[in-house]
């Protein structure tokens, strides 16, 4: 029996509104993979970056088995130094390249299963190659090659319906220029002391945990990503969402996608793909892993340097805690095991603070 195409389902489905796309300036990307146990692994990479002061856009960390997979973006300035750091403390075959690439922000995803598989679904379908994804608490990011940037907007906004009186932000200016500088009187991050500023707290807006989830981790041949997210969007257009989700490119032509979700939405997925999975050689699915998330919400992650280190090389000071990341927008995402999130969010207070809201004065009214 021939298999379903479900990207060619219902054509003339209705587009999925969106308040923006933003657009990044020329990064570098570097690709990774550490032997599970391995010392230092990624932590001891981004530990060495924010030693640096080289700054994250983007990064991902999805577990393989007893390994851990990594995709990171830097400026192009910074892909020489980040390379020297990674060839420190990768235990296994890695992966640099310095090609340009580009991130597009589609945002708010609201959740939406739906979203996330029509964007996937659409650039695959142009045969764009997608680096790596990932989401933040409002926005999906997708990267590919820079020189393809104005393609895949095209593709999804032919998908996608952009409000009306906007258009794609494209991030002109280079942000190096307005790295964040500590005081001057307070000491870098050192060897034995994991806080971006070794006497003071990272502010972030709020921390929020996420208990009840499951964890499908799945690997599938490049060629069958447009399936794959034509179903995603199926399933979501009949109210399935999703918590977190970020994928990336692996050797032999394969993807990777992590998708963390409620039991009932988990459930009602898990069924649809095992039979796409099943029909596809090299394609595999770990599936219904308890486990619980973390989010930690700005301000500005993306534009300073050393927040994914003081978060990732914090929880990985306990083994078996962190079992993914993802840093994208103003959001840094943590999965951990069952039980395991008021824990590691207790961890999480030695570097980062929500700061009080302070009360209003009172004003009198009177003129």
């Amino acid at each position: 029996m021939p298999e379903t195409d479900h990207s060619n389902m219902a054509l003339a489905k209705e587009k999925i509104r969106i308040n923006g796309l933003r657009i990044s300036a020329k990064l570098a990307f570097l690709n990774a993979g550490w032997e599970g146990g391995g010392n230092p692994g990624p932590d001891g990479f981004l530990k060495s970056l924010a030693q640096k002061r080289i700054n994250l856009p983007f990064l991902n960390i999805i577990p393989q088995g007893a390994s851990q997979n990594g995709f990171f973006c830097t400026a192009l300035g910074d892909f020489h130094p980040a390379s020297l750091a990674l060839g420190d403390s990768c235990k296994t075959e890695s992966c640099l390249e310095q090609k340009p690439v580009g991130t597009i922000m589609v945002y708010p995803h609201k959740s939406s299963l739906a979203l996330a598989g029509a964007v996937l679904k659409a650039l695959a379908q142009a045969g764009i190659f997608i680096h790596a994804t990932g989401s933040s608490i409002s926005a999906i990011t997708v990267i590919v090659d820079y020189a393809k940037l104005e393609e895949a907007i095209s593709c999804l906004l032919a998908v996608l319906d952009l409000a009306e009186g906007h258009a794609p932000f494209y991030q002109e200016l280079d942000m190096e220029r307005f790295r964040f500088q500590p005081p001057k009187n307070a000491p870098l991050v050192t060897e034995d002391d994991n806080s971006f500023l070794r006497n003071n707290k990272i502010p972030v807006y709020t921390i929020s945990q996420k208990t009840g989830l499951y964890l499908i981790i799945l690997t599938f041949l490049q060629e069958r990503l447009a399936l794959l997210g034509g179903l995603l969007e199926e399933v979501g257009r009949q109210g399935t969402s999703f918590d977190l989700a970020m994928g990336r490119a692996m050797p032999e032509g394969r993807q990777s996608l992590l998708l963390l979700m409620e039991s009932a939405s988990a459930q009602k997925l898990a069924a649809k793909i095992a039979a796409l999975i099943d029909s596809g050689p090299g394609s595999t699915m770990e599936m219904m892993r308890e486990a619980e998330a973390l989010f930690l919400f700005g301000p500005h992650f993306e534009d300073r340097y050393g927040i994914a280190d003081a978060a990732i090389s914090l929880l990985a000071q306990k083994p078996g805690i962190l079992v993914g990341a993802c840093c994208t927008g103003t959001t840094i995402g943590l999965v951990v095991p069952q039980n395991r999130a008021c824990e590691a969010a207790k961890m999480l207070e030695v570097n980062f603070m929500v700061p009080k809201a302070q009360p209003r004065k009172k004003t009198d009214d009177r003129a």
